[in-house]
């Protein structure tokens, strides 16, 4: 299953060892789970779950079966499909991690037009960029920080928040996913997003909720975490006016891996 572009990082900075991920493939193998088994998607299981072997089974069993649970979010989960959503130009991995080295995925609510894409399309387009970057040591040794800015989110945005949703939301991307979410920062927060945050807080675990940080217009303290030359400048950076275009592209390149990623759940 290869990737048509590489992430710059050294190999060497991130050891792994290879016992370990072998003997990981020998007890999915005498499990019977039909999944991927490629160095670098076991490897961030294992990472994931500090290498503990049955913390490790339970979160790729999570992986997939949610995967099958809920097919209108994850079947035919490819570029081509969400191609609406990326012309919407409303997230995308920055190309350089932060000081911490942690990967930064940042979005803007202004650019979601509900009438092009509902919010099962725009999370849908989440999850692809979230599938591609597990593949790399940097995220899976690291983590990542998320950062939105929510200017402009309005009511027509908010009603797309149902029960239903956040339970899938939360089941998928916490209980279910290899992802270590370091920070997730909100700026430009107003009352409609405010609501929905309120609301999603006390179903998520006590160790996520202390990572997500709420922002009006001053956005300072956003900076104590993440450096200012890290950022683009309409998150306070320095770095040059967010641009998904490259991020975007990567993704459409990438179709095939995603396609053959999706034979392992339907």
């Amino acid at each position: 299953m290869e990737l048509t572009f590489n992430l710059p990082e050294d190999n060497e900075d991130f050891p792994w060892n290879r016992k370990e991920v072998e003997a990981f493939k020998e007890f999915l193998i005498n499990k019977r789970l039909r999944c991927r088994t490629d160095d670098i998607f076991i490897l961030g299981i294992l990472r994931a779950r500090k290498f503990n072997r049955e913390r490790a089974y339970k979160l790729i069993s999570n992986y997939y079966s949610s995967r099958r649970k809920y097919p209108a979010i994850f079947n035919n989960l490819n570029p081509s499909s969400l191609e609406k959503v990326l012309r919407l130009n409303i997230m995308q991995f920055l190309p350089k991690p932060d000081q911490h080295g942690r990967l930064i995925g940042v979005a803007r609510g202004r650019h979601w037009n509900t009438d092009v894409a509902n919010i099962v399309d725009v999370f849908r387009c989440a999850i692809l960029f979230l599938d591609l970057y597990i593949n790399y040591h940097r995220l899976q040794t690291n983590g990542l920080v998320v950062v939105v800015n929510a200017a402009d989110i309005s009511w027509k945005h908010i009603v797309q928040f149902t029960p239903n949703f956040i339970h899938v939301l939360i089941t998928t991307l916490y209980d279910s996913y290899q992802m270590k979410y370091k920070e997730i920062h909100f700026i430009n927060v107003n009352k409609y997003f405010k609501g929905v945050i309120t609301l999603l807080l006390p179903l998520l675990p006590e160790k996520l909720r202390k990572r997500i940080h709420l922002y009006g217009s001053d956005i300072d303290s956003l900076h104590t975490y993440i450096d200012p030359k890290y950022l683009p400048k309409e998150f306070g950076g320095e770095l040059p006016n967010f641009d998904p275009t490259e991020s975007n592209q990567i993704l459409r390149n990438n179709e095939e891996y995603f396609r053959d990623c999706e034979t392992y759940w339907t």
